[in-house]
């Protein structure tokens, strides 16, 4: 293996604090202000920009949201807007200028705060075209053939009139674009279209190109992969499905027959199958059965199951997994071993590899110091061996017993009394030191059996559907895999007022740790914030997350995520616009959280 060299760098963490705060977004004055500095001009942040198809009556409707956040440093602002109409019967354009006022109580001035919302307003009624066509050239294509438009909302159509456009989309293959025009009662002067497309003399499918060739796996846990074919058309955009998706695991032993069936927008077909054949069954044979629980607790339940185990003799590693905040170095005699990015005292090194389910590392031969020590060449790393405990008395922090040594000459010498840690230098020898920021071996041991999926054992779930998953792998050959799921019902036959009271308690317990106003989202970060679509949570010790959720700014469920990993690109379509919170649950029982705003 090629030498590199592994640079550690200090990480310096800035902790920014978002200060907004609302009890309630459906209703603007409510807002509550955090406290803190700054000057007293309100901070608002507007509704998205509408669309609605109606009248000018819907302008105070249910349908236009409040401004959903409205902040200041000097109390809570005061709320009011203004409409400036325009546009015509078509299409009416509504500006509405949102405005804050908050009172300066040092200086008496009254500070503003305004942002803009843009509301459009469509006529109620619609023209509803005949469905699109696809004829042969001698059919017919007239309106008494293909039809005319109907009104929608009951609305009555005064006048109604059609342009045809035909061009030619390739060889003899035609397009009619029908374009519909309706005047409706109420809105004389305004012409309302629809568009009906008609091809004429599209028969041929499309063709497909990069086909796959039949395949043989050994296992039913082998990821199946290939090249997927490619589409095309004469003339029109093609849509292409499959009963199987390359990257699955899913063929049973046997032939399978994967399909692809391309289709374009006059409905010709053309279709591809090749065979997928697995010759044997890989499910390990311990794998536990579907875990189905009816439960009437409105707190998440946490599941029990046994996870797999591995019984071959294997010694070989198989592909070791990614660790966030280390980078993998090499295997050997069934371990894996990990270079970490940053440095670590030796106590907080020692914790975290513990955390992770291995130790620093323990060196039993030359043939070991000279294997981690091929992996760097100019700086010292630290090893898993101290004498904290007691003065020249040297052990592992694994409990391995010590044989092998590697000390540089005079070396352990204790030197001004408080040198109790070990570092391995450069030149693969070793020295005490003094306790100080360095980086570290991970020693793990061979992830024989790895979690590829779902909740973790111990995880705090709520009603729902999960599925566990398994690989049982070795350096030998061996490749076994076990998924099962976990069905979670809410039974809500106890009574209305008994779930109300202890949802209520929830809420209170929820919103005790975040009530100081102040974020605590040290080891993780969320981008972008504010938002207005996805964002992405990346953690650095991800492995020692239990549980991730989001919370309203008043202590209730918005929603949680089931499956944890470095970086999580989580969905907010059903989130309402405003303050939120994501919280993050330790193994330690460590609760760090941020707040996040959606505009």
């Amino acid at each position: 293996m090629n030498k590199f060299h592994l640079a550690c760098m200090a990480l310096l963490c800035l902790l920014s604090i978002n200060a907004y705060s609302s009890d309630s977004f459906t209703n603007v004055m409510s807002l509550t202000p955090l406290t803190g500095s700054g000057g007293c001009q309100p901070i608002m942040v507007c509704p998205p920009d509408v669309t609605i198809d109606g009248g000018i009556q819907d302008i105070d409707g249910s349908r236009l949201p409040s401004a959903s956040v409205a902040f200041s440093y000097c109390g809570t602002p005061n709320v009011s807007y203004k409409d400036n109409v325009g546009g015509n019967v078509c299409l009416t354009e509504i500006t509405r200028i949102w405005t804050a006022t908050s009172l300066n109580s040092i200086t008496g001035d009254v500070e503003i705060g305004q942002c803009t919302q843009q509301i459009s307003l469509l006529p109620e009624c619609k023209l509803i075209c005949p469905p699109n066509a696809c004829v042969d050239v001698s059919d017919d294509t007239s309106i008494a053939s293909l039809g005319t438009p109907t009104a929608s909302n009951g609305c009555v159509v005064l006048e109604l009139w059609n342009d045809d456009t035909e061009s030619t989309l390739c060889d003899d293959v035609q397009r009619i674009n029908r374009v519909w025009h309706g005047v409706f009662d109420g809105y004389e002067g305004c012409s309302i279209t629809c568009v009906q497309t008609i091809t004429v003399g599209d028969s041929d499918g499309p063709t497909l190109g990069n086909l796959p060739v039949n395949m043989t796996v050994n296992s039913t846990c082998d990821v199946v992969q290939w090249e997927e074919p490619i589409a095309n058309d004469n003339c029109t955009i093609v849509t292409m499905t499959s009963n199987f998706r390359p990257g699955t695991s899913e063929f049973p032993v046997g032939n399978n027959i994967v399909t692809y069936d391309a289709f374009d927008q006059c409905g010709n077909m053309t279709s591809y199958s090749f065979i997928v054949n697995v010759l044997e069954d890989g499910t390990h044979p311990e794998c536990p059965d579907d875990i189905n629980i009816v439960t009437d607790d409105i707190n998440p339940i946490t599941v029990e199951w046994e996870i797999p185990t591995y019984s071959g003799t294997c010694e070989e590693c198989p592909s070791a997994r990614t660790i966030g905040g280390f980078n993998f170095v090499g295997s050997m005699e069934g371990s894996n071993y990990y270079i970490s990015t940053v440095g670590y005292n030796y106590a907080d090194a020692s914790s975290r590899a513990a955390r992770l389910g291995g130790h620093i590392v323990s060196i039993g031969s030359a043939a070991e110091n000279q294997f981690i020590s091929d992996k760097f060449m100019s700086h010292s790393i630290y090893i898993g061996l101290t004498d904290v405990g007691s003065e020249g008395r040297f052990v592992w922090d694994s409990g391995e017993s010590l044989g092998y040594t590697n000390w540089y000459n005079n070396q352990p010498n204790n030197h001004q009394g408080n040198q109790d840690y070990v570092e391995m230098m450069s030149t693969g020898e070793w020295n005490d030191i003094e306790d100080k920021k360095l980086c570290f071996i991970l020693e793990m041991p061979c992830d024989y059996v790895q979690q590829v999926g779902g909740p973790r054992l111990g995880d705090t779930l709520f009603p729902g559907t999960y599925t566990v998953s398994y690989t049982i792998e070795d350096g030998c050959g061996l490749l076994q895999c076990c998924s099962f799921d976990i069905n979670i019902e809410f039974d809500n036959t106890h009574g209305k007022e008994e779930v109300e009271t202890e949802t209520e308690t929830e809420e209170i317990e929820l919103i005790d740790f975040i009530q100081d106003g102040k974020d605590n989202s040290l080891g993780f970060s969320i981008h972008p914030n504010p938002f207005e679509d996805d964002i992405t949570v990346s953690i650095t010790e991800f492995e020692t997350v239990r549980k991730m959720y989001i919370l309203t700014a008043d202590g209730k469920l918005a929603t949680s995520i089931n499956s944890i990993s470095s970086v999580n690109k989580l969905s907010t379509s059903e989130l309402n616009q405003g303050v939120h919170i994501v919280v993050l649950e330790y193994a330690t029982g460590e609760i760090r959280y941020k707040r996040i705003i959606k505009l």
